[in-house]
């Protein structure tokens, strides 16, 4: 009587993969870890509003002024609108000192300049 040979084979959740079929699993829990952040660290203008009215300190007796400059109303407003960013460069407020000078003429004819930043002028009011 002859006898007969059996394959056996692996369920396909056992077969070995290739490295790209790691690298995508990976590349995809990163895109959903900082999907996650993202949607996770947005406030809400009722958070805000919540730690604005909030007392701090050892006796609870300090708080931020609604109207005052660390206002975290106008700070989100100011963030979500794109003002943040220009605010260092056309505040009144910030005193900036920068200067642009000629240098001597290259050797390929071409005009250089030197820029100038002092850091130490750069000061609230």
């Amino acid at each position: 009587m002859p006898t007969q040979i059996m394959e056996v084979k692996k369920p396909k959740h056992l077969k070995k993969r290739p490295f790209i079929y790691l690298y995508r699993i990976s590349c995809r829990v990163l895109l959903s870890l900082i999907t996650l952040h993202s949607i996770l660290t947005k406030l809400a203008v009722e958070d805000i509003k919540k730690v604005s009215k909030t007392f701090i300190g050892r006796r609870q007796d300090v708080f931020i002024n609604p109207k005052g400059p660390l206002n975290l109303l106008r700070g989100y407003i100011g963030n979500r609108n794109g003002y943040m960013y220009n605010k260092r460069f056309y505040s009144s407020e910030i005193d900036t000192d920068y200067a642009l000078s000629k240098k001597e003429i290259s050797s390929k004819n071409e005009q250089v300049y030197k820029f100038t930043r002092t850091p130490v002028n750069e000061y609230a009011w």
